[in-house]
């Protein structure tokens, strides 16, 4: 019934919507590449765990909040706005392959679990003879179920780790395509001046 959860899980996950981000336009001014990323910097994060069998809790689930309120489940919807060859695009191409995977494999383990549960009503109601003991067909269809749902379920752990790191990188990531810096509290476009307060102006100075 866990293995059942998980891949319940995995199969929600792999349905997530995507959302569209928009690269920024060849044109667009200082003012602008300041205002996309306020918009589109990370603002929060919620994520979702689960604990098998009163064990250790297990991260499932991550969502990355914007700054404009927008939901973004699936790194790979970050590759717009973040360049080709940064930290957040390698990961998000990872993650989105090991989920393709863990998703394939779920229905793998769908499918077999529901021949095997087919069989055994087959066998047990006499419309099927077996040649094997009971014993041995139960934990032959128990052993030949759970292996899909195991590995989609590695699969989907690696395919977590890789979005929890494209998440932990994007906004850096985000201001570096956008070519906006940190100047003090503000955010700047990187090739706006920085002005120098004169000796009159800097703070402590004697009127």
């Amino acid at each position: 019934m866990t293995r059942l959860f998980v891949a319940a899980l995995a199969l929600a996950a792999c349905a997530e919507q995507h959302v569209a981000l928009h690269a920024p336009a060849p044109d667009i001014t200082p003012a602008e590449r300041v205002a996309m990323f306020h918009r589109l910097e990370r603002a929060d994060q919620e994520t979702l765990s689960v604990s098998q069998n009163h064990g250790p809790w297990e991260l499932v689930n991550s969502t990355l909040i914007l700054g404009d309120g927008t939901r973004v489940n699936l790194p790979e919807d970050l590759l717009p706005v973040v360049g080709e060859a940064s930290d957040t695009a390698r990961a998000a191409r990872a993650s989105e392959a090991y989920g393709h995977r863990a998703e394939t494999w779920t229905y793998i383990g769908l499918a077999v679990l529901g021949a095997s549960v087919a069989t055994l009503i087959a066998v047990e109601t006499g419309s099927v003879r077996a040649s094997v003991p009971d014993e041995y067909m139960f934990g032959g269809a128990a052993l030949v179920t759970a292996i899909p749902f195991y590995v989609a379920r590695h699969e989907g752990h690696e395919e977590m780790v890789l979005r929890m790191q494209a998440f932990s990188t994007y906004t850096r990531d985000l201001g570096i395509r956008l070519d906006v810096c940190a100047h003090g509290l503000e955010v700047v476009a990187c090739e706006a001046p920085v002005s120098t307060p004169s000796p009159s102006q800097a703070p402590g100075a004697e009127p």
